[in-house]
């Protein structure tokens, strides 16, 4: 599906975005009901001589088999390379929820383990 700019007439629309979805989304019934924003970023230093940057977010609403179900699309759209989903996890963040775990599970046992209960 295109999604064209407002600018210009109709046979003169600039193409912000084309392509297939990866997965199914829930479509606004009508185009006024589009959930869009420009966003606008400023530099972090702001002695840079960098200019700001400007984004278009469109949010859409994924269409899941079931309530509570999370899909993660490995890519915005079909003609973009898959990521990797693996290798872009932190192994210092999973290991520190790891431990934490497994800390947790320990407190939880003497907690059971002092209150006479079974663990």
């Amino acid at each position: 599906r295109d999604y064209r700019s407002g600018k210009g007439n109709e046979n003169n629309n600039l193409v912000l975005l084309n392509g297939e979805l990866p997965h199914p989304v829930h479509l606004a019934e009508d185009e006024e009901d589009i959930d869009w924003s420009v966003v606008t970023t400023t530099a972090v230093d702001s002695s840079s001589s960098s200019p700001s940057e400007r984004y278009l977010l469109i949010t859409l609403y994924k269409a899941v088999p079931m309530q509570g179900v999370f899909i993660w699309w490995r890519r915005p759209l079909m003609q973009f390379p898959e990521i990797e989903m693996d290798k872009n996890t932190n192994d210092h963040q999973q290991q520190q929820f790891r431990d934490a775990w497994e800390e947790a599970h320990k407190l939880f046992r003497e907690k059971r383990k002092n209150e006479n209960l079974p663990c």
